[in-house]
C-alpha cells in the first residue's frame, strides 16, 4: 500500500485548504484522478490528510513543469501560451 504521509496542518494554496464545501472535494478527487489515473472509490477511501498531500505533490510537481516548459521556450523565442 501507500507509505504513510505527514499530516500537514496548514493550507497551501487553494487546494490544499480546508474541505468546506463538494466542488472542493470534486477539484481534489478531478486532479487525482487525472493525473494519476485514481479510481473515485480509490481517492475517497483515503484519509483527508493523506488525500491533500497528494494534491500537494501534483501541484509542485505541475509547477516545476510549467515552469521548466517556460524557461526553455524563454531562450528559443517561443511562448508557452
Amino acid at each position: 500500500m501507500r507509505p504513510d504521509v505527514p499530516d500537514h496542518d496548514r493550507p497551501d494554496g487553494f487546494f490544499l485548504g480546508p474541505a468546506v464545501n463538494d466542488e472542493r472535494l470534486r477539484q481534489e478527487v478531478f486532479l487525482l484522478g487525472l493525473h494519476l489515473s485514481w479510481g473515485y472509490a480509490e481517492v475517497m477511501e483515503m484519509a483527508v490528510a493523506e488525500r491533500r498531500e497528494y494534491v500537494r505533490l501534483l501541484v509542485n510537481a505541475l509547477e516545476q513543469q510549467r515552469e521548466a516548459i517556460e524557461r526553455s521556450g524563454a531562450g528559443a523565442g517561443l511562448s508557452t501560451r
